[in-house]
């Protein structure tokens, strides 16, 4: 039985499953981009942070 066919049995495939197959790279990837996007949301919202306290007023940039 090919992978095709046992997918088609299974459900219809996640994202993008079809074309890369799960592996042990693809999830080292998927941590090392989440990663990546945490640190940027910290930095982001650390100088948001830093640019009100020097302005003095909250909620306006």
């Amino acid at each position: 039985m090919s992978t095709i066919q046992r997918r088609l049995e299974s459900g219809p495939p996640s994202d993008r499953s079809v074309f890369w197959p799960d592996s042990p790279l693809r999830e080292q990837l998927r941590g090392t981009f989440m990663g990546l996007i945490s640190i940027v949301v910290l930095f982001v919202t650390s100088v948001a942070d830093d640019r009100e306290k020097a302005t003095g007023a909250y909620g306006v940039a």
